[in-house]
């Protein structure tokens, strides 16, 4: 499987919810998830959105959410 597959794949078997970036890196490459994370919204169309959200640890996290997007016909 593709990474890019592997990023798509967690984020629609988590539609609506936020995915950390600790998880993308772990199935997009530590050094390339950001780079899957937008193959995914340029080449599949996945509407993905990101916040910051406060984290006790490291101060902060970014964290991901797919959207699917009704078309209408």
């Amino acid at each position: 499987m593709k990474k890019r597959d592997a990023v798509a794949a967690l984020l629609t078997a988590n539609t609506g919810q936020w995915v950390g970036a600790l998880d993308l890196m772990r199935v997009g490459g530590a050094l390339s998830w950001r780079t899957r994370l937008s193959d995914c919204r340029k080449e599949l169309g996945m509407t993905i959105d990101w916040r910051w959200r406060p984290d006790p640890v490291h101060g902060k996290c970014s964290e991901y959410r797919y959207r699917a997007v009704e078309h209408s016909q």
